[in-house]
């Protein structure tokens, strides 16, 4: 994995984000720590919670804050991304001939760090 540089600088403070009428995320609040594992059964927010980091779903109320203080509910997914947020997903919406570090080294192009 020295190929590269992981840093987990993002924390989330009561997120709520809803499709609909339906609450899907309730008061999430996770702080910065070292790293985090998101598990769970189906249908329980996994996806809806990546989502949101990345921008692909908005949140009602709440914060997520990246990199001290640069707060992501309100920029759009482009602007993240050139933030190096990205990810990969399991088998759906990647090039599916390429090999995971091929797939990160395609999003990691926007950077401007090149990193």
């Amino acid at each position: 994995m020295d190929r590269f540089r992981f840093s987990l600088r993002l924390k989330i403070h009561k997120i709520n984000q809803y499709y609909g009428e339906r609450h899907t995320l309730w008061d999430l609040d996770v702080p910065q720590i070292q790293c985090t594992c998101v598990i769970g059964g189906n249908g329980v927010g996994k996806t809806t919670l990546v989502n949101c980091i990345m921008g692909e779903e908005t949140t009602k109320s709440g914060a997520i804050e990246f990199a001290e203080d640069v707060e992501l509910t309100k920029k759009k997914i482009e602007d993240r991304s050139r933030l190096g947020i990205g990810y990969v997903t399991q088998g759906r919406q990647i090039f599916s001939l390429l090999i995971a570090e091929e797939n990160l080294r395609t999003g990691l192009a926007v950077r401007k760090d090149g990193s």
